[in-house]
């Protein structure tokens, strides 16, 4: 109707609706167009919503699953290592109980069981004789119990016998627990000393590679000094060739100034003579000058002649004294010379032995620090050569060592399992040995059992004989019950009868 409403007054066509079962159920109307489509679109809209709340569903409870599991997982694997954690000690602490008890000795451990033993036994004792101390009459009185009796000793009997065994049983079993724990024990301790030396093989190593790391170390420092060394022989030896090259450049300096001071020597002297000739050739120029004068004036007069050979004279004079001069100076330079040149030859020869000294001591230095080194190369050489030789002894060392442990572990184990063989087959033997003797004990045990069981029939039987009367044939039994005896021991005054039979009897004994 709504939608009617609002068709018409849209002003537009109605549609005639459907009766019938549709998309919403039965008796409802429906249209074919529209309402189809929305319905269609709103259940593909419904099953979308549903499908996404489904995953969504789904996820979360993956989501929680997963965070369960690993809840689940980190408080299982913290259990673990709480449990293993106290699995460790409390093995630790079995061990230790073991070993205690072990070391105390087997004596010590089973102490406690003899008493015990002891003890079970006293009270069996005790209780056994106080219940044959409470029966109110003598057994040996009941005649006819006398069977009972014997065969109740004989049950008492096997049942201490069985008791025996099963303590022997028990006592075995304990034993060979206590072999067991004993191999356990040797076990773990052959294990703690392949561990022991396990550790020691990598203490030894690691001492080894610590030491190689020394001795690598303290080889590589010895080269590094020897290198230095070297390099400082080699400075030496450069600064004492340019010293000998400064030298040798010196001594040529010094020679080469004596020779330019020889050569300026020579020279003056030869200006000097040079210098004579100069004076002696102007004072025969003057001497020519005075004789062509001499010679233009000889008719001048004696005067002049005579002032002439007076001049003459004079010139002679100083001539000579000057000719005197320069023979004294030839001979002093002459002499000079002379005497310079032996100087000059030692200086010369000194300086060449100076340097031959010193060309001495260079070469003898140069090969001193070669056989220096050489000799150091050759120790470093055989110290490598000795420090492999040791390292190789060490490495021998220690493989002797390991086999030799080995062996002896290899030895300790088959010593310890021959021991154990030994033992169980002796523990066997004695077993064995102790059934046998059981066996025979027991058999005798019932021998004995049967012989004073057919004495104690007999007696019984020669018992009833005698105590028959002679005229009734009534059981002896119901007689004695009829007549009721009296009994000369005094502790059983009362009327004691066996009216009751033997059950009655034998259930008020045990």
């Amino acid at each position: 109707m709504e939608i009617n409403s609002r068709t018409e007054a849209l002003g537009l066509r109605s549609r005639i609706p459907k009766v019938g079962s549709g998309p919403r159920g039965a008796g409802q109307l429906y249209y074919t167009s529209r309402v189809l489509n929305s319905t269609a679109r709103y259940e593909e809209f419904v099953k979308k919503l549903r499908a996404s709340e489904k995953e969504l569903k789904r996820l979360e409870k993956e989501a929680l699953k997963k965070a369960e599991d690993k809840y689940k997982i980190t408080f299982f694997s913290r259990c673990q290592r709480k449990l293993k954690d106290l699995y460790a000690i409390e093995e630790k602490e079995n061990v230790r109980k073991l070993i205690q008890q072990v070391y105390d000795g087997k004596a010590a451990a089973w102490q406690d069981t003899e008493d015990r033993l002891a003890h079970l036994l006293a009270k069996r004792k005790k209780e056994h004789e106080d219940k044959y101390s409470s029966t109110e009459f003598s057994l040996s009185k009941c005649i006819h119990a006398l069977p009972l009796i014997r065969k109740q000793q004989t049950q008492e009997t096997v049942e201490a016998w069985a008791h025996q065994v099963q303590e022997k049983q028990a006592r075995k079993m304990a034993d060979k627990e206590v072999e067991n724990m004993w191999q356990a024990v040797l076990m773990k301790e052959t294990e703690m000393l392949t561990a022991r030396m396990e550790l020691e093989a990598i203490d030894r190593y690691s001492r080894d590679l610590k030491a190689k790391e020394d001795t690598d170390r303290h080889d590589e420092i010895r080269r590094i000094e020897q290198a230095k060394q070297q390099e400082i022989l080699k400075r030496e030896t450069l600064s004492m060739l340019a010293k000998f090259a400064e030298n040798c450049d010196q001594e040529k300096e010094e020679k080469r100034q004596h020779e330019e001071i020889r050569q300026r020597r020579v020279e003056d002297i030869k200006e000097m003579i040079k210098e004579r000739k100069e004076t002696v050739s102007r004072h025969q120029i003057k001497d020519k000058v005075v004789r062509d004068t001499w010679a233009s004036l000889t008719n001048q007069g004696l005067g002049d002649e005579y002032k002439q050979k007076q001049r003459r004279k004079q010139q002679e004079r100083e001539i000579a004294e000057c000719n005197l001069k320069l023979s004294e100076q030839k001979h002093r330079f002459a002499k000079q010379k002379d005497d310079n040149i032996p100087l000059i030859l030692e200086e010369y020869e000194r300086r060449e032995d100076a340097a031959y000294v010193k060309r001495n001591q260079m070469s003898e230095l140069s090969r001193k620090v070669e056989l220096e080194t050489r000799a150091a190369i050759a120790e470093q050489i055989k110290e490598k050569e000795r420090v492999r030789l040791n390292q190789h002894d060490v490495a021998l060392e220690y493989t002797r060592q390991v086999s030799d442990q080995l062996e002896k572990l290899v030895k300790h184990k088959e010593l310890t399992d021959e021991q154990a063989k030994k033992l169980f087959y002796k523990d066997l033997l004695g077993q064995i040995e102790y059934h046998q003797r059981m066996k025979e004990r027991a058999r005798q045990d019932a021998e004995e059992q049967l012989r004073k069981c057919q004495i104690a029939a007999k007696e019984y039987q020669e018992q009833i004989m005698l105590c028959r009367s002679k005229g009734g044939n009534g059981h002896p039994f119901m007689k004695q019950a009829q007549t009721s005896p009296k009994y000369a021991d005094p502790a059983l005054k009362t009327k004691q009868t066996c009216r009751s039979g033997p059950s009655r009897i034998i259930s008020n004994i045990f």
